[in-house]
């Protein structure tokens, strides 16, 4: 299963109990974007490892089911991994298993450690921690509203107030649809020397650009400053009806929208070659649809807030398949004879 979770992205219920070990441990979890230990000064990885154990920390290859990842065979050593691949399927599903544990575990901060750009050569809307992880936070925020952990980043490069922070702080909200506590520090001395004041993000971030259209009420096209692309229909500045939305990285959604998110019926294309189709909620898989992994392997059945849910199908590449019954991502019951059947 380990295998089948680097080459695939497939998730399995044990790995948010394996992830759930290191809150019992009161350890805190820590994301960070753009530290190398070819930078120099505040900005290396040296830094930031000293800076993650200052504070009792964590980061999803430390954690026993990262390791189990890493350890795999066909991932010998993560940082050698191309992106796409097993690379983007550790981190799509590491990153959906923390977000739920630290869920579970109700976190209350969310520490970030960034050293990075707003634009630019590899900015900040290119990163791991943009692109997977804070996605996946907000998602898990989204159904559960009383869970409002306070996200504090922690700032080498002196960008967070004016910029970083605000990217983050828009995305978080865009997505978990609510208000959501950003706080920024400078550490531009060095993350263990930060100042001790948290600042609110303010400013204002790049505006979206209508390249075509009207982009209020009507049919438009709209291209945001980190790259994502919409091109469709527009109620009061929101997407709203049928549209495209191209997102950084390769991925697409193209289908019904109500005030900015995927609501009803569309099809989401992923980076890594999965797909589904079918119905949408808020933002979230729900309903009856169809999950094409870039493997071969198709699910096809009922969906709740992203996992399967209901009746439903599941057919390998190799031939094999099962039908039965799901409950939060969880099969609970084979409801037909066919199990782990080979079809002829």
């Amino acid at each position: 299963m380990a295998a089948r979770t680097v080459r695939h992205g497939h998730e399995f219920q044990w790995q948010t109990r394996l992830v759930l070990a290191n809150f019992e441990r009161q350890q805190q979890p820590i994301f960070w974007a753009g530290f190398d230990n070819r930078n120099q000064g505040v900005g290396t990885k040296t830094a930031l490892e000293d800076f993650i154990a200052s504070e009792n920390g964590f980061q999803l290859e430390e954690t026993q089911w990262g390791w189990m990842m890493v350890r795999n065979e066909q991932v010998a050593r993560l940082e050698a991994c191309g992106w796409p691949g097993p690379k983007r399927n550790f981190w799509e599903v590491a990153s959906i298993r923390l977000a739920k544990a630290m869920r579970l575990n109700k976190a209350t901060k969310v520490l970030i450690a960034i050293n990075k750009n707003l634009t630019g050569v590899r900015p900040l809307s290119e990163s791991i921690l943009y692109r997977e992880e804070l996605r996946n936070i907000a998602d898990a925020m989204r159904p559960e509203p009383a869970w409002n952990p306070v996200f504090e980043i922690y700032d080498v490069m002196g960008n967070c107030v004016p910029e970083v922070g605000l990217a983050i702080e828009f995305l978080l909200e865009e997505l978990a649809n609510r208000s959501v506590q950003v706080r920024c520090r400078d550490c531009t001395q060095g993350l263990q020397q930060c100042r001790s004041e948290l600042q609110k993000p303010k400013g204002q971030l790049p505006d979206p650009t209508c390249a075509q259209g009207d982009c209020r009420n009507g049919l438009g096209k709209l291209q945001t400053w980190d790259g994502d692309q919409y091109e469709g229909h527009f109620k009061d500045g929101n997407f709203n009806g049928k549209g495209l939305l191209r997102l950084g990285g390769g991925q697409s959604y193209e289908g019904d929208f109500e005030d900015d998110l995927p609501h009803g019926k569309g099809i989401y294309r992923y980076e890594n070659g999965d797909s589904y189709e079918g119905t949408f909620k808020d933002g979230l898989r729900n309903g009856a649809g169809i999950f094409r992994y870039e493997s071969g392997d198709i699910y096809e059945g009922g969906f709740k807030d992203d996992l399967r849910h209901g009746e439903g199908r599941y057919q390998y590449a190799d031939g094999s398949s099962f039908e039965g019954v799901w409950k939060d991502g969880k099969r609970i019951d084979s409801s037909t004879s066919c199990w782990w059947c080979r079809r002829q």
